[in-house]
């Protein structure tokens, strides 16, 4: 939530859209069988890698994301798009190095994408912060744009919704009337 409430500004994403993402990332980390503490943050910065990694390669955050979120289960060829090498020989060999897993164990899908997760941001780095780079540009000055403006009309729309609601109970109210009348 902390995250979401100022994704508009930092990284060009609604509210709606960064805790959309973030959530769809979590559940590819808890199904793999994180904890949900850990998958919290690791989703978040995932989130934000995606939004530097389209700055950076010009390509839109959905689409980023997309690769990423593939890249976590294994996919390769979406990452090299992106510039990022993630083979299963060297996903074993970053398990082994940073003690996710014994040397020559085999590994379990959680310790799989746990790996995946740290070579992503060992090897997404050369993109961090292209967005807040790139800010001042019309095109992300536009995606800000169109990301507060969800986020106002989000807004706006929670704000309206209690006498929306009284409407089409009056509106539904005088159709029923209008339905009981007597035929001609």
């Amino acid at each position: 939530e902390d995250f979401a409430a100022t994704s508009a500004q930092s990284f060009g994403l609604s509210r709606r859209a960064a805790a959309d993402y973030a959530a769809g990332l979590g559940n590819i980390l808890q199904g793999a069988g994180l904890a949900k503490t850990a998958t919290a943050s690791m989703s978040v910065e995932l989130v934000k890698m995606a939004a530097d990694l389209a700055a950076f390669n010009n390509i839109p955050v959905d689409e980023a994301l997309a690769k990423l979120q593939v890249g976590l289960t294994g996919a390769e060829r979406p990452l090299r798009e992106l510039g990022i090498t993630m083979s299963d020989g060297v996903v074993q060999a970053a398990a082994y190095r940073l003690g996710i897993a014994e040397a020559d164990a085999e590994l379990s899908e959680g310790q799989k994408v746990q790996a995946r997760y740290a070579l992503l941001l060992a090897q997404g780095h050369k993109a961090q912060g292209a967005f807040a780079e790139s800010s001042k540009t019309v095109a992300a000055q536009m995606q800000i744009a169109r990301a507060q403006f969800e986020d106002a009309a989000a807004t706006l729309g929670t704000a309206l919704l209690p006498a929306a609601s009284k409407a089409l109970g009056v509106l539904t109210s005088i159709a029923k009337v209008v339905t009981d009348l007597p035929q001609p």
